[in-house]
């Protein structure tokens, strides 16, 4: 009988592959995928309410037009969407980083009962905390931000209102490039 290699070929095969399971497994571990708290809450919380979530956000902008304006070495304006109604070709702000900038919130539409809106600003793809930039004066709507480090973030403007005796909150966001 003639003796042959298959075995120890099989063997390697099998050898190398479990290698590259264990590295994949090794990097997975090292390097976890960060979550999006576009919400602020739970994943289990928000699929469990997105009809009612989405409901909501398809009344507002039916009645009103959300839009944030970036005012600094030039003025820039974008209309603020959802997070679930956003789609990939969406544009976004560009900004220089160390220099101060003013945000200013435009409603139009209807006048909202009892209405709070607050930013934050959240860094994509980092672990770094979400910042809590404050609350929009209810009067003028505007805020200032400093911006020191470059990278991606997603401004996050959370409104709270009343409608039907029922206290609403939505989430609008706009990402923003600093450069």
């Amino acid at each position: 009988m003639r003796k042959t290699k298959a075995p120890f070929y099989l063997f390697g095969f099998m050898s190398v592959v479990v290698c590259c399971i264990i590295a994949s497994v090794v990097i997975a571990l090292k390097n976890p995928a960060i979550e999006d708290h576009s919400y602020f809450v739970s994943k289990k919380h928000i699929d469990s309410e997105i009809n009612t979530l989405i409901r909501e956000q398809n009344w507002f902008l039916k009645h009103h037009e959300i839009t944030l304006r970036v005012i600094g070495e030039q003025e820039q304006s974008l209309k603020l969407i959802p997070p679930y109604l956003q789609k990939n070709t969406q544009k976004f702000f560009e900004i220089q980083s160390g220099k101060p900038y003013a945000l200013s919130l435009l409603i139009n539409g209807s006048k909202l009962k009892d209405l709070d809106a607050h930013l934050y600003l959240e860094s994509v793809n980092t672990a770094k905390p979400t910042q809590d930039l404050g609350a929009f004066a209810q009067k003028s709507l505007s805020t200032q931000i400093l911006i020191p480090h470059k990278g991606r973030y997603k401004a996050v403007v959370v409104i709270n209102y009343q409608r039907e005796n029922e206290t609403k909150k939505l989430f609008f966001e706009r990402e923003l490039f600093v450069l």
